[in-house]
């Protein structure tokens, strides 16, 4: 596991020590906790691996409070999970939302056995998704200039050449292009 930062709405706090315990229901393979300065208040999250291969990120809890995400946190068991900016909040509360946030986090459950020494992160699964803002914009400026490719094409292949004052019946105009 690596990150730069964790905070707590808004408010950073530093991690002493992490251990990991092996897990305690048939469909959690460890959990993790991350412990603070303060004993109360210690991070901990669960790692669940599906029959697919993948691993995913589930019961995220800090300071007794449960804390859910906007998209599922998971990612093949070969690849590491990595994310810019991973923002978590607890249900609503009197209309207010607690946060917890990782800047630069990446994560990858070692279940295959060539990681007992030398670990080193596999690929990145990242959460972003497919279609973002940027990839949006970029999509868009490509069909508005395949629109205007379109247009100058059909404007194109609509020339006629003048034939209007053409004798079909007449002498045709023929002009010498001579050598001198």
């Amino acid at each position: 596991m690596f990150y730069t930062s964790v905070s707590y709405n808004r408010v950073p706090f530093s991690v002493n020590s992490i251990s990991i315990v092996n897990g305690t229901t048939p469909a959690t393979q460890f959990s993790v906790k991350l412990a603070t300065a303060d004993a109360d208040k210690s991070l901990t999250f669960d790692v669940v691996y599906s029959d697919g291969g993948y691993f995913s990120l589930t019961n995220v809890a800090y300071a007794g409070q449960t804390f859910r995400s906007t998209g599922i946190i998971n990612a093949p068991t070969t690849f590491s999970y990595a994310c810019g900016n991973l923002t978590l909040e607890t249900a609503a509360a009197n209309g207010l939302y607690n946060s917890l946030s990782f800047n630069s986090l990446q994560i990858q459950a070692p279940f295959s056995s060539i990681y007992k020494e030398g670990f080193v992160f596999g690929d990145s699964w990242d959460c972003v998704g497919f279609v973002s803002p940027a990839i949006l914009m970029g999509l868009m400026v490509v069909v508005i200039l395949l629109v205007i490719i379109f247009i100058g094409i059909c404007w194109m292949m609509d020339i006629n050449t003048m034939d209007r004052f053409d004798d079909p019946k007449g002498k045709t105009i023929t002009i010498n292009a001579g050598a001198e």
